[in-house]
């Protein structure tokens, strides 16, 4: 998502029809078509990419990843920020602000990783997560881009 490949949540929204309007147990889970080709010169990038952003245990523990907006944002300021996006519908900014606690405690005072459900937005799909875990995976993603780096097709990998 950050690297603009697959759309946010907010953006399927957008090209949702009245034919794609969901709501389930109040949230709203519309979004529209979606259709993305990742060229074969950019998976070696892309893969590149996704270690060494996930190898960031720093950002990641500082951080709610939102595939709602398809960014990182800030934990202490999440609640803040995310409720006053502009792509979000009626329903959820209402439904979000009803439960500004959980997400006070799932996610501004969680102190590892933080994924936000994409269609019931006030809950941590990793809230289970230990630290451990989170370390462990941070450090297999830094050995893969490190692995990476050292095969023989270097280039394929490196951002010139």
């Amino acid at each position: 998502m950050t690297e603009k490949v697959v759309p946010s949540l907010i953006e399927l929204r957008q090209t949702a029809t009245k034919a794609d309007h969901k709501v389930i147990e109040e949230w709203d889970c519309t979004f529209g078509k979606c259709s993305f080709y990742i060229s074969e010169d950019k998976r070696p990038k892309l893969l590149m990419g996704f270690f060494q952003f996930y190898a960031n245990k720093k950002a990641l523990k500082d951080n709610v990843l939102s595939t709602s907006t398809g960014r990182l944002i800030k934990k202490h300021a999440f609640y803040e920020k995310f409720s006053q996006l502009p792509g979000l519908s009626k329903i959820q900014r209402t439904k979000f602000k009803n439960f500004k606690a959980k997400v006070d405690s799932n996610f501004e005072k969680n102190y590892g990783l933080v994924l936000q459900d994409p269609f019931e937005l006030s809950f941590n799909l990793t809230r289970n997560l230990h630290n451990q875990a989170l370390t462990d995976f941070c450090d297999l993603c830094h050995q893969s881009s490190t692995l990476l780096i050292n095969m023989k097709g270097y280039n394929m990998f490196s951002n010139t």
